[in-house]
């Protein structure tokens, strides 16, 4: 949905302070009487989010308490040093099975439950604490075949006793995190000023947020089947993420990015989510190969997100397909833009978008009351709606005549 919010060029001035877990209480273009959006926007029913299937936690790992580590050697480190002969032992409590935490041969935490802390009915309160933490190390480290499951008591506590995180990676470089079953947790993977972190193969489901990366940069997040979260992934101030085959489903935004530049959004399946791709401040986003369906709203939005490209992607049965909003230019070029409510492509407010050689759903091109901006010719197809609003405009001959065979996700 386009919110037309302020957001500062830096989104994330201190990415430790808590920030508010749903979407910004400021008005829509249609809450405020705008005609288009109103129409754009109607009859929308509820939001796409919905209660997903429980994942199956592993039978065989064993249960261990939340796990912290903020140095590298010593009492809150990966390994300690005995006084009587020097000898280096990993840490009891460090969760930590093998490994020297060297490239090669990395600190590997792996095969645990982990039980989260458990709020006392009376006394003292007890701190919550993140199912793992990582932070201050540039030592090499693997989080694998590891269940974090946030409900204290197995999900007998009430929902506000959820873990606050449940892996959590801060000031740390050279950190995998993979194979995981991640759920229930208010955030379920956090990632805090660490370059160059791995996220793949995991199932995250059930939180405020799935993924969520800050001031950061070269995050990988390949390969996650992502579900249930106000927002599946979340990039904030985290430039050159790559985000690659991954499957999102029943998210109120998929994928949400602020002031996160040259993004490359690649062969991941979106499909039933409130909102899909939603990129504010993002420069440079490359955008391809991705199956964006069914989703509520938008399955692509830009605000004030500049080159962006679009390619060979699918785009189908969302209310609004692609909605630019004041982002010049927009390249969109061989996707199957197809079959979307109210309009395949929407370009507001100074929006310029060359979008040709689309395929619209009809061999004779897209519809709508505008013109061609490159050739000036009227725009009367039968396929896919073309709207346009305050100096947005589109360039859109030559179409293609058939679908693009090659849009969409590579078989897996």
């Amino acid at each position: 949905m386009l919110v037309l919010a302020t957001v500062a060029a830096t989104a994330v001035a201190d990415p430790r302070v808590e920030e508010p877990l749903g979407p910004p209480s400021v008005p829509t273009m249609a809450s405020l009487g705008d005609p288009l959006a109103a129409a754009l926007h109607a009859d929308l029913g509820s939001t796409a989010k919905a209660t997903p299937a429980e994942p199956t936690p592993a039978s065989d790992c064993k249960p261990h308490p939340p796990i912290e580590i903020t140095e590298d050697r010593g009492s809150r480190g990966f390994v300690s040093t005995l006084p009587a002969g020097g000898e280096t032992l990993h840490r009891p409590g460090s969760g930590v099975v093998a490994g020297n935490g060297t490239a090669e041969n990395p600190y590997t935490i792996e095969g645990w439950c982990i039980v989260p802390t458990v709020r006392p009915a009376e006394g003292p309160p007890v701190p919550r604490r993140s199912g793992i933490t990582i932070e201050a190390t540039s030592a090499h480290v693997v989080i694998r075949d590891t269940v974090i499951d946030g409900r204290p008591g197995g999900g007998t506590a009430p929902d506000d006793h959820r873990q606050p995180v449940g892996i959590e990676i801060a000031d740390a470089a050279n950190v995998t995190i993979e194979g995981n079953e991640i759920v229930h947790n208010r955030r379920n993977v956090r990632v805090l000023e660490a370059d160059g972190v791995h996220v793949a193969g995991n199932t995250i489901a059930d939180g405020d947020q799935g993924i969520h990366v800050a001031a950061s940069t070269g995050a990988t997040i390949a390969s996650n089947a992502i579900r249930g979260h106000d927002r599946g992934i979340h990039l904030a101030d985290a430039g050159r993420a790559v985000v690659e085959a991954n499957t999102l489903a029943a998210n109120e935004d998929a994928l949400y990015a602020v002031s996160s530049p040259q993004p490359r959004i690649v062969g991941n399946a979106i499909e039933g989510n409130a909102d899909g791709i939603d990129l504010r401040h993002v420069a440079s986003a490359h955008i391809a190969r991705n199956r964006i369906v069914d989703n509520s709203f938008d399955g692509v939005e830009l605000y004030r997100s500049d080159d962006a490209r679009l390619q060979d992607n699918v785009i189908e049965r969302n209310v609004v397909g692609v909605l630019a909003v004041r982002s010049s230019p927009v390249q969109l070029a061989h996707n199957n833009v197809v079959s979307n409510a109210n309009a395949g492509l929407s370009a507001w407010m100074d929006a310029h978008v060359n979008a040709t050689r689309n395929w619209w759903g009809h061999a004779s091109g897209p519809t709508g009351d505008v013109r061609d901006a490159c050739t000036g010719d009227p725009i009367d197809g039968e396929g896919g709606q073309i709207s346009t609003l305050s100096g947005g405009e589109a360039c859109l001959r030559p179409w293609r005549t058939s679908p693009n065979p090659a849009a969409g996700p590579p078989s897996r």
